[in-house]
């Protein structure tokens, strides 16, 4: 009988020597698992970068992108027209699209409403800010609503039309 506890220990030994005690095992993952650790992150960050330009580009909807049209402030902004309200308004209607319709257009000077970016860019005096209606779906006041600043911007052919250089709401 004395073989059997000698027996029972070298067994446990044994078990002990094939399987690695508990606090190891979170080490064995094993290649495979390492090398695709990083494409899971590579393949998340495409379809992150790939969401933000989905939302971020036109599609023919002017108003989904926001801030500045051109991306930066406009350079070599003219002075404003006798008939710099009228001219700022057409501009916005037609880029608008149909449907739109202008409810209110004022220059923007220091300290109007929404002369922040029109400061930033240098273009106080120079820029006028388009409020217009626009159709949207399901009769929704603030998806309707959209400002626009127009100002002259020099064209490559020579021509000084009112553009819209930046969206607001």
């Amino acid at each position: 009988m004395t073989i059997l506890p000698d027996l029972k220990r070298e067994l446990l030994r044994a078990a002990l020597r094939l399987e690695p005690p508990e606090k190891r095992r979170w080490f064995r993952f094993g290649r495979r698992t390492l090398v695709l650790i990083p494409i899971v992150i590579v393949a998340l960050g495409g379809l992150a970068f790939a969401a933000t330009q989905t939302f971020n580009s036109d599609h023919g909807h002017p108003f989904e992108i926001n801030q500045y049209r051109y991306g930066t402030c406009p350079v070599g902004v003219l002075a404003l027209g006798s008939d710099a309200i009228a001219q700022a308004d057409r501009a916005a209607v037609q880029f608008a699209g149909t449907g739109a319709s202008v409810t209110g257009a004022h220059v923007i000077t220091k300290g109007s409403v929404r002369s922040v970016d029109a400061e930033h860019c240098g273009l106080l005096g120079k820029t006028v800010l388009v409020d217009l209606h626009v159709p949207a779906p399901f009769n929704s006041a603030s998806m309707s609503e959209r400002s626009l600043y127009v100002s002259r911007i020099p064209q490559p052919d020579g021509t000084t039309p009112y553009e819209v250089w930046g969206l607001e709401h």
